[in-house]
């Protein structure tokens, strides 16, 4: 943790990451997420909360 001198919390960063993917369209990223959403409703299923299998896999499989 860094107080950065003025006693302030300041976040300590790591290096930036290059993922070698391009942006995804918001419109499809949200989209993708309520389909996926929607079909655990219909399957009366609980919907994974995490930011993997809730944000990341739909975004990705519906390119």
């Amino acid at each position: 943790m860094d107080l950065g001198g003025n006693g302030a919390w300041l976040p300590e960063h790591g290096p930036r990451e290059a993922v070698g993917v391009p942006a995804a369209d918001p419109v499809r990223v949200v989209a993708a997420e309520l389909s996926r959403f929607l079909a655990c409703v219909a399957l009366r299923r609980t919907p994974e909360a995490d930011l993997h299998a809730g944000a990341v896999l739909p975004a990705r499989s519906r390119r």
